[in-house]
């Protein structure tokens, strides 16, 4: 399957007519928008998986898998489990069906009927909610890749700089808070007479005084 760089917006429920309604309602409102259909849990959640979407809108009432079921497969696969999901059902009527939604990692939930105008915004809510973690991600990405390099360079530069020092005729060291040593270099045997192991973490930077 080939998917445009437009807005991609799953829509998954048993009934032709839902979709139809759904599908043309987006489109006339929200035409930078591509609705993909599915008439069942188990081939929305491999739709999703495929074509990543940027919201998911799923039908409670399903055969098979219910719509609750599929959001929690979805919540709970890491390719997909960013996805904002909107349950439209007419069977969300009690508090306890709406909490259970939103435990289950839904971001909205909408009840049929429903008027195309709350439909619409609620949608458009999704699509926000999904630019807006996308753009986190990709800054937490630069971020970790930014941390990656300083740490790679700081590693480099501390063996270049014990290359350096393994072989240079000066006597480098390093000390902790305390002042004990935690590193010196190999020539200090020719120079205190003194094995590395016998200094490191033994004797204090003021004893050589």
């Amino acid at each position: 399957l080939i998917f445009s760089a437009m807005n991609q917006i799953l829509a998954i429920d048993d009934n032709h007519v839902n979709l139809d309604l759904i599908k043309a309602v987006l489109k006339r409102s929200i035409p930078e928008c591509n609705v993909v259909t599915a008439l069942s849990g188990k081939e929305g959640i491999r739709l999703a998986s495929e074509m990543k979407p940027n919201a998911i809108l799923l039908d409670i009432m399903m055969p098979e898998m219910n719509g609750f079921e599929v959001c929690e497969v979805l919540k709970k696969d890491e390719p997909t489990r960013h996805i904002p999901v909107l349950l439209v059902s007419a069977y969300m009527q009690t508090s306890q069906d709406r909490i259970k939604g939103l435990d289950i990692g839904a971001e909205a939930l909408l009840s049929k009927p429903f008027e195309n105008a709350e439909l619409i915004s609620q949608v458009k809510v999704l699509l926000r909610i999904n630019k807006a973690e996308d753009q986190l991600r990709k800054k937490n990405e630069s971020l970790e890749l930014f941390i990656k390099n300083q740490a790679e360079e700081i590693n480099n530069n501390e063996t270049r700089f014990l290359q350096i020092s393994e072989y240079a005729h000066e006597f480098f060291w390093e000390a902790d808070a305390t002042g004990k040593f935690t590193y010196v270099s190999a020539v200090v045997e020719n120079i205190l007479g003194e094995k590395s192991e016998e200094i490191i973490g033994k004797k204090h930077i003021f004893d050589f005084y």
